[in-house]
């Protein structure tokens, strides 16, 4: 049982909450290239501005197809979120649980702040994909593979490793 358990609670573990996020980021991008793969034709019909032939493959307006990927990724950080949730109750880490809010409200803040659909951060997301194939669904399948897989591996990580040692030590 620790002395002070309040105090305790209201401390922040700056290094879980970096890695939290960092891993909630590489898995939201790795559910947009994945979500992405899957709809190739009708991403490449929007690239090449033809609207004839994404008009043919869907009923659905431009807009809403784009703000699909966005959801995507927003399903991917609260499915992770609630997991990592559902984990840190089951352990009794309360202080933990703290930790994954903040990470999480962190990676949900990138996604309005245009983030995720940078230049810059998708041509260092999908470089892996392009040095092994030319067709888009290739690349993101590969990408969204690896990014999640690396995302996901941090957050375990980060879980089993890092938040059972220190809190336990700290008590």
């Amino acid at each position: 049982m620790c002395n002070s358990k309040k105090e305790n609670l209201l401390t922040l573990n700056f290094k879980n909450i970096a890695l939290e996020s960092i891993g909630l980021i590489l898995i939201g991008f790795g559910a947009e290239k994945l979500y992405v793969a899957s709809q190739s034709e009708k991403y490449l019909a929007l690239f090449a501005n033809d609207f004839d032939k994404f008009q043919t493959s869907t009923t659905e307006s431009p807009g809403w197809f784009l703000t699909k990927s966005a959801l995507w990724r927003f399903g991917a950080f609260g499915t992770v979120f609630l997991l990592i949730g559902l984990f840190k109750l089951w352990k009794k880490n309360k202080k933990g649980l703290l930790d994954s809010i903040v990470s999480f409200l962190f990676a949900f803040a990138l996604i309005h702040l245009g983030f995720y659909d940078a230049k810059f951060s998708n041509s260092i997301i999908n470089f892996l994909g392009r040095l092994i194939s030319d067709k888009l669904n290739i690349i993101c399948i590969i990408n969204g593979l690896f990014w999640s897989t690396l995302g996901l591996l941090i957050i375990w990580i980060t879980i089993k490793k890092l938040h059972t040692t220190k809190y336990i030590k700290n008590c």
